[in-house]
């Protein structure tokens, strides 16, 4: 027999949801988050490439910023810009077509109108670090299991152009090395 008194179903729910948020709260605070992205951004213009970036290696923004020559004349991140930037700091990389990495970068394609031309496509994605099921979005002041990230975060991306139907990863870029919860740091360039 169920029970339905809604007192019951309530509790049940809020126990639940008390289990969720402790099972991930170790994880997300033992991930790397960093320090200074209101400043790199107010500095450089830094935005989710750089930032999503920095996370996935367990760095600040600033030690990355210069492996984004580009910023702050031209702020966007577009594939080679990444993938440029990790050769730069000599970190091995691979990547994936419409899959999440274990652990790296993936860019975001926000579905929409715009879906019929990959040149007008590229303008609606945005850039995330990616461990395990974790997202780190320079919209949020850490990380968030993707269910969380959906919930919260992608609302904001709608309300900004609400012609966006979905979402899909149009392709990520695996970090190999990081995914040993080490977050090794590789060697930065002076800015």
């Amino acid at each position: 027999m169920v029970n339905r008194n809604p007192l019951v179903t309530n509790q049940l729910q809020t126990l639940a949801h008390q289990r969720y948020a402790y099972r991930h709260a170790e994880v997300m605070d033992s991930l790397p988050v960093p320090p200074d992205v209101d400043l790199a951004s107010d500095r450089y213009q830094a935005n989710c490439g750089p930032v999503a970036f920095a996370a996935a290696l367990g760095l600040s923004v600033l030690e990355v910023i210069s492996n984004f020559p580009q910023f702050p004349q031209r702020p966007w991140t577009n594939l080679q810009s990444m993938t440029k930037a990790l050769d730069r700091l000599r970190v091995p990389w691979e990547i994936n077509e419409k899959t999440l990495p274990g652990c790296g970068l993936a860019l975001i394609q926000w579905e929409g109108p715009w879906m019929r031309s990959r040149t007008t496509a590229l303008r609606y994605t945005h850039w995330v670090a990616v461990y395990d099921e974790y997202f780190f979005d320079i919209n949020w002041p850490g990380w968030l299991p993707q269910p969380i990230w959906e919930q919260m975060i992608v609302p904001q991306f709608i309300e900004f152009e609400p012609r966006i139907t979905g979402w899909a990863v149009s392709l990520s870029v695996g970090i190999s090395g990081q995914a040993d919860r080490s977050w090794p740091r590789p060697a930065t360039r002076p800015l």
